[in-house]
């Protein structure tokens, strides 16, 4: 039995030794998985701060996503506090993702957001969810990093905080990929 490249349909193959409504019912089993491939895929979640630090580190990874070649995905966090111990510091958080194996802080960059520490006190304001979309066009095996640094002033420390709750990262599948449909203005 061989599948396609794009939807993973099966279908049969001359040794498949399957009868003919076998292979009707795969297909139509295949055909309603791509309508129902909706939904978080993969979700991690870290209830304590990380660790300070001056330098890019890793806080929370997510492995082994399976992406699918003609979908669309979002890669999201939940809203982060951006700690900082000295005032007029610029704190921020990456995501970077590796379609070869565990992503580090040197994998691909996919998106970055930063805030400057105002006054330092225990619960900073909090930076907005970071929200990437994401697709390939073959299938592959993704491992996503969010990532804690400071990004300039003084000697002071960052670390991405738990205020209330948890810090979240989670890849969702959206669905069928239309392509770009939009017009450049």
């Amino acid at each position: 039995m061989g599948t396609t490249a794009n939807y993973l349909l099966r279908y049969p193959s001359s040794s498949s030794g399957v009868t003919p409504y076998q292979h009707i019912q795969d297909l139509a089993t295949d055909v309603d998985g791509i309508f129902t491939r909706k939904g978080i895929v993969k979700r991690g979640s870290r209830g304590t701060d990380s660790t300070a630090t001056s330098t890019e580190i890793g806080v929370l990874r997510v492995d082994s996503i399976p992406i699918l070649a003609g979908y669309q995905y979002k890669i999201c966090t939940s809203p982060l506090f951006l700690i900082g111990t000295v005032a007029a510091d610029c704190n921020g958080a990456i995501l970077r993702v590796s379609t070869s194996g565990v992503a580090t802080v040197a994998s691909t960059l996919l998106c970055q957001t930063q805030l400057q520490v105002g006054t330092v006190v225990a619960h900073p304001p909090v930076a907005p969810s970071m929200i990437m979309p994401y697709s390939s066009v073959s299938n592959q095996t993704l491992s996503v990093i969010l990532t804690s640094f400071r990004m300039s002033g003084g000697t002071g420390t960052a670390k991405i905080g738990v205020a209330v709750g948890t810090i979240e990262l989670w890849v969702e599948c959206l669905g069928l990929d239309p392509g770009d449909t939009g017009v450049d203005l």
